[in-house]
């Protein structure tokens, strides 16, 4: 059994500043692919993140890039087909995830939404623009971290959402927990590893010269040593 319990094709979709992308980014995609079998993964890097200052951020172009070197060294036979969406160029202003759910969800009718989210960023949900409502524009699914269990996803639900409602049995084995909300969409506790990388630390490694195989994928390497000068100088700004 999957974790699909929808008729519908899902498009999962993972969004974050990406500053830069490593190798916790892939495999938290990944162990979600994995369980719910979408049709595939959109990886959504933020233009102007709202929440973050910016003196430090890499350009949206090179993010981009990065992004991609790491998902060519996935190949042709993984899960599902990973890709790129810069959606969050095309419009100005903050990149508020509510905005490009919807923008997402309109031109991909045909798939359900599935919206990625470590469990420390969605312990802050409320805090987001429009983030109560978040869930009503795509099915969230939490990855644990910092030892969060199935008692802190529960008591964080019903704090954001008051009407959600617990699933008697998880739609598959990998699921911890999950609630259901009265518009049809879902939350989502996965039971999965989740990589202790940052990209803090990929960053702060990165201006020692620190080696950093193993901490990003091979491609995204290659290129962030290619363009070393320009990152050194970005990253070492401290506003």
């Amino acid at each position: 059994m999957t974790g699909n319990a929808h008729a519908e094709p899902l498009l999962l979709i993972y969004g974050g500043s990406f500053n830069p992308p490593h190798s916790g980014h892939l495999r938290l995609a990944l162990e979600c692919a994995e369980v719910l079998r979408p049709t595939f993964c959109l990886f959504v890097p933020c233009a102007v993140p709202p929440h973050k200052e910016g003196h430090n951020l890499l350009s949206f172009e090179l993010r981009v890039a990065l992004l991609r070197a790491a998902l060519d060294d996935l190949g042709p036979d993984g899960v599902c087909p990973f890709a790129v969406s810069e959606v969050e160029r095309e419009r100005p202003g903050p990149s508020y995830t509510a905005d490009t759910l919807e923008i997402l969800a309109a031109r991909y009718p045909e798939l359900r939404p599935v919206f990625i989210m470590g469990s420390d960023d969605y312990r802050q949900l409320a805090e987001w623009r429009r983030g109560r409502s978040i869930p009503d524009l795509a099915d969230l699914v939490v990855l644990p971290r910092d030892g969060d269990g199935a008692a802190e996803f529960a008591e964080q639900t019903l704090t954001l959402r008051p009407d959600a409602v617990p699933a008697p049995r998880p739609a598959a084995r990998d699921i911890r927990a999950e609630f259901a909300l009265p518009g049809g969409s879902g939350i989502r506790l996965l039971d999965g590893p989740y990589l202790e990388i940052s990209s803090s630390l990929v960053r702060e490694r990165f201006l020692a010269g620190r080696d950093l195989s193993f901490l990003v994928p091979p491609g995204t390497l290659r290129l962030m040593r290619e363009n070393r000068c320009d990152i050194c100088e970005i990253w070492a700004c401290r506003g």
